[in-house]
């Protein structure tokens, strides 16, 4: 038995007492006072009559019923409590409420009984309890949660019953409420077990359902979150929180595509339920399918134009999908708005980079103040001053940036190596990032950007042991298993090792469009054409990236299309001019075309 039971006198004995942090030497809140004190008899003048052995440890109470022994066991349950002796008190405590039949010594027994940890009085005082006051809702919890703990919960779910019934519960909110009594930090499963039983209790109570099934999402039980889910939405087709319940239930189960398509199939029925709109975009952008979810956000802000949230998504998908014009529409009329300033002004400047734009990107990140945005604001500057050729300059920025925030300190480290990565400085970016990994000792950030140092120097044994680093620490992550999978692809080396690494980082992010180039990629490496296609062209429908492009028109070439990887590449450069992957592959194009 831990502290749970304690912790459940603390939050609601102590409180009927009158008085919630009194000590259980405090006396102040005595309820035998009236009982044990005869006419003009003060408390104190009768303790100090007491020989100074009465409420010695092995004191034992007097079971007979007398008057006589009543009053001798509240006097020494009393003076125990004063010294301190609660076990003896609460000893003294349950045999005087058998004697008594006095509901408000019972509660005083339950009270100490919780107090000295005697969960076994505890029952028994409570019980009393709630044979003289069965309309009584302190004692039930005492029970419910006592009778949790030791694991018997049909009798747990006799007073949960109770409860719900004296405090007329019938809400999923009231449920939840009730159910957060029973916790605290060293069992919070009770809580689930509280809301179980009353689900269980009330199979045909939505709210019921819902809040079991909210409970178990908090706790991480996926699998019983879906559970019960699916048992508010059958109650309720039409509800539109059980539909968001079944939907997120879903999506935490793996089953996200199974989550929209219930989402699009309540919206159909309810075009007008702004909610479950909202509830599809995010869904979808959760799904990594940002175009659809562009789609319901539209819809969104068509019956909401002034929704700060929505404009805000929609700036920032927009921006993702490379169309700057209305990313800027959308986050301009955010600026005007002054709504989240410095979340827009980053975006903001974010798109002046994409517009190729550096001095008003500049401009807008040194706008900004906030210390969540400060730091990122810093190192979009500094990335900006390196692209511009002051790589010395935008070093110094990073290192005058003074920060206690220790994820900070690592995103400062990490722009400062990729920034010397960038200018070929390639022995002071693993210096950098080995220094930085001395105070923060296997970080992935960290031991990715050293990785990429090493094999931009062509180091591919040292990269190659920071991506194991990574995979030895977390062996499902699928951006370590792309890494080191795509330069063994890249270089067309054990190539049956990148595709096994590869196959496994797919697995785990079957949309990531940089897992689906490099998989690509590998089966081109491979010469397995027909596999390779679908890929790219699934990478690059989610990423319009200068490299996938590259890549997809180098599969169209050596599968003799020519002419449609030239119009994809011109496509390409429509989008990105500068690009030095697509410019490679065109000018390679040009000179096979010419030689001919």
């Amino acid at each position: 038995m831990n502290r749970f039971v304690t912790n459940l006198l603390l939050l609601s004995l102590l409180s009927v007492a009158g008085c919630a942090t009194d000590s259980i030497g405090n006396n102040s809140n005595n309820l035998t006072s009236s009982v044990s004190q005869g006419p003009g008899q003060s408390a104190e003048s009768n303790n100090r009559q007491q020989p100074t052995g009465v409420a010695a440890a092995d004191a034992k109470p007097l079971t007979d019923g007398s008057t006589a022994a009543l009053m001798y066991n509240l006097m020494v349950a009393e003076i125990a409590v004063k010294r301190e002796l609660p076990k003896v008190a609460a000893a003294h405590y349950i045999v005087a409420v058998g004697q008594s039949h006095d509901p408000q010594i019972a509660r005083r027994a339950t009270k100490i009984a919780l107090y000295s940890r005697n969960y076994e009085l505890a029952e028994r005082a409570a019980r009393l309890w709630t044979e003289l006051e069965p309309e009584r809702v302190e004692p039930r919890q005492v029970l419910s949660a006592v009778y949790i703990q030791n694991g018997n919960r049909a009798a747990a779910r006799e007073h949960l019953m109770a409860l719900l019934e004296l405090r007329n519960l019938n809400s999923s909110k009231q449920y939840l409420t009730l159910a957060q009594f029973f916790a605290n930090k060293s069992d919070q499963e009770a809580v689930l077990i509280v809301l179980e039983e009353i689900a269980d209790a009330r199979p045909q109570d939505r709210e019921a359902q819902y809040a079991a099934a909210a409970m178990s999402i908090r706790f991480a039980n996926y699998p019983k979150a879906l559970h019960y889910a699916k048992l508010t939405l059958s109650l309720d087709p039409g509800w539109a929180q059980g539909v968001l319940m079944h939907a997120q239930a879903l999506a935490l189960n793996q089953r996200p595509d199974e989550g929209v398509e219930l989402l699009r199939t309540y919206t159909r029925a309810h075009p007008d339920e702004k909610q479950i709109h909202l509830a599809l975009a995010r869904m979808l952008l959760d799904a990594n399918q940002p175009k659809e979810a562009r789609t319901e956000f539209d819809r969104i802000r068509q019956v909401d134009p002034d929704n700060g949230e929505v404009l805000f998504a929609l700036g920032l998908l927009n921006l993702q999908l490379g169309d700057l014009a209305s990313a800027e529409t959308h986050l301009l009329a955010l600026e005007k708005q002054n709504f989240q300033e410095n979340r827009v002004h980053f975006y903001l400047g974010r798109l002046a980079e994409k517009q190729n734009k550096p001095d008003q990107a500049i401009k807008w990140y040194s706008t900004i103040s906030d210390k969540d945005y400060r730091v990122d604001a810093t190192t979009r500057i500094a990335y900006l001053q390196a692209g511009k050729g002051d790589v010395d300059g935008a070093l110094a920025l990073l290192t005058a940036t003074n920060t206690s925030r220790e994820s900070h300190k690592i995103e400062l480290a990490v722009a400062a190596t990729d920034i010397l990565i960038q200018a070929k400085r390639f022995e002071e970016a693993v210096n950098t990032a080995t220094t930085a990994l001395e105070d923060f000792h296997d970080d992935i950030d960290l031991l990715f950007s050293r990785s990429n140092a090493h094999e931009q120097a062509g180091n591919f044994t040292a990269m190659e042991a920071d991506v194991e680093a990574i995979l030895k620490i977390h062996p499902d992550n699928a951006l370590a298993l792309n890494a080191l999978g795509y330069s063994l692809a890249d270089r067309g080396v054990r190539l049956d090792e990148a595709h096994r690494l590869l196959t496994k980082a797919l697995a785990l992010e079957p949309k990531n469009p940089f897992i689906l180039d490099s998989m690509g990629w590998a089966e081109y490496r491979l010469g397995n054409f027909e596999a390779a296609l679908p890929l790219l062209r699934a990478a690059l429908e989610i990423m319009p990236d200068g490299e996938v492009y590259a890549h997809l028109a180098e599969l169209l070439i050596a599968t003799g299309n020519a002419q449609q990887a030239k119009t994809l590449l011109q496509k390409g450069l429509a989008e990105a001019p500068d690009d030095i992957y697509i410019l490679k592959v065109l000018n390679s194009l040009n000179a096979l075309t010419e030689s001919r």
